[in-house]
């Protein structure tokens, strides 16, 4: 198996047939979101996404399962999810917190793609960090950006979106 198929060479046959969902608006490459958002799809089921996600769990619990591994859901935490990964979410109803989607296209910064690919392959696990509450604020500061500015269709906008995208991302891999 090359790197690129790992996932799909190693993963059991009946899980090669779960759904891989798309962003719902195929112009759009980032999407900001609070996780009790309504899904265009059962998240109740294992699925597996076309794009990024990072869910941010400002409080609440419950558990994920990410490529088969089961992690709890921690206040003040932070999780990755890569393309294609298969996932389910189960959060505790008093959950709060955000998520960031972006497709790969949306990384043109130099090496930043291949920095979250190096984290996936270093076997990092979906976790970027828990119970670090200064690093949520830090970082919920960049989400408020991201999401004012992705949700204008002026160009620039748009534009400063990815920027911004970008710079959280780095910042986000400086405290994995």
């Amino acid at each position: 198996c090359s790197v690129l198929s790992y996932f799909k060479c190693t993963m059991p046959k009946d899980q090669s047939r779960l759904p891989v969902h798309q962003l719902a608006d195929p112009n759009t490459s980032i999407v900001v979101r609070k996780i009790a958002h309504k899904n265009p799809y059962d998240f109740t089921q294992k699925h597996r996404h076309s794009y990024f996600e990072i869910i941010f769990f400002e409080r609440g619990g419950g558990s994920q399962l990410i490529d088969f591994v089961e992690y709890p859901v921690k206040e003040c935490g932070c999780y990755i999810i890569h393309p294609n990964q298969v996932h389910l979410l189960k959060r505790a109803q008093d959950s709060f917190g955000h998520l960031i989607q972006f497709k790969a296209e949306a990384l043109t910064a130099p090496g930043l793609g291949l920095l979250l690919k190096q984290r996936l392959w270093q076997d990092l696990g979906a976790i970027v960090f828990e119970e670090k509450q200064e690093i949520m604020e830090q970082l919920i500061q960049y989400f408020h950006l991201i999401d004012r500015q992705a949700m204008h269709s002026n160009p620039l906008a748009k534009q400063a979106a990815h920027n911004l995208l970008q710079a959280f991302l780095f910042e986000l891999l400086v405290h994995q």
